[in-house]
């Protein structure tokens, strides 16, 4: 059996000498260091190999510099009685409508803003987002089947506000204010 010493070379210019190599058993025996070194090399290629083969996503976002076309577009501007109406719809599948008029109140003088509209668009992740919107006296009020909701009640709480629903405190709610 021949023992022979051999010396590698690395990267960073050092020289690793490997214990030894039995000739006969074809057996290799390395320093933890060069261990170490041969891990890290094996799996740095393994990275490249699977990044060179990863499928690479096809990009959803426009150039934003780059102007979408207009494909349809209406306004009808505010006429005398304070009505008007407008949509839009974009090459890129962006839509939008919206129309309000003037709601009279009980003085003839002044009157409220009642605007309903709708828009929708396809998000990054391919979802398509719809709203529609009512805003008047009573504020914005979106609705749309991606927004959040709030959960349910639990029952305890219901039979709660059903409970003091059902029997209002002894003296209304002037002797709570005042703490009689």
């Amino acid at each position: 059996m021949k023992n022979t010493i051999f010396e590698l070379f690395n990267f960073s210019g050092e020289y690793f000498v490997i214990d030894r190599i039995n000739t006969l058993d074809r057996e290799l025996h390395f320093s933890s260091y060069q261990q170490v070194f041969i891990m890290n090399l094996v799996l740095g290629l393994l990275a490249i190999i699977t990044i060179s083969f990863a499928e690479e996503q096809p990009l959803q976002q426009q150039n934003p510099n780059e102007p979408i076309a207009i494909v349809k577009y209406e306004n009808v501007g505010v006429n005398e009685d304070g009505s008007y109406q407008w949509s839009y719809e974009t090459a890129n599948g962006i839509s939008a409508q919206e129309e309000g008029h003037l709601k009279k109140s009980n003085s003839e003088e002044e009157g409220t803003q009642e605007v309903s509209g709708s828009f929708q668009y396809t998000a990054n992740d391919g979802t398509p987002i719809k709203l529609t919107y009512t805003a008047n006296e009573n504020g914005f009020q979106p609705e749309g089947e991606h927004l959040p909701t709030a959960p349910p009640v639990p029952p305890a709480i219901q039979r709660s506000l059903d409970f003091i629903a059902a029997n209002p405190p002894v003296g209304g709610a002037e002797a709570n204010e005042t703490g009689k």
